[in-house]
């Protein structure tokens, strides 16, 4: 008879882990889904923002192009090549 009673106690105890641990898993897929929210409108205002300080792709390109050619320039004077 106590095996029995062993034996549903533990059962009891193993529910209410479970009960616990889904109540966990529930919080956090919650924390989760507010988080990648956040994260999305973030990565919106980073995109944002860089379009503000450097402007278009193709501009980008242009100047990132010219800046090459410049710091070319520099070092083979510097070089002496």
């Amino acid at each position: 008879m106590n095996d029995v009673g062993n034996a549903s106690k533990d059962e009891s105890q193993n529910e209410k882990l479970i009960r616990l641990l889904e109540d966990q898993l529930a919080h956090s897929n919650q924390q989760n889904k507010d988080l990648s929210k956040q994260i999305e409108a973030l990565t919106d205002q980073v995109r944002h923002l860089t379009k503000l300080l450097y402007g278009s792709k193709t501009k980008n390109r242009n100047i990132t192009h010219q800046t090459g050619k410049v710091h070319y320039l520099m070092m083979t004077r510097l070089l002496g090549t």
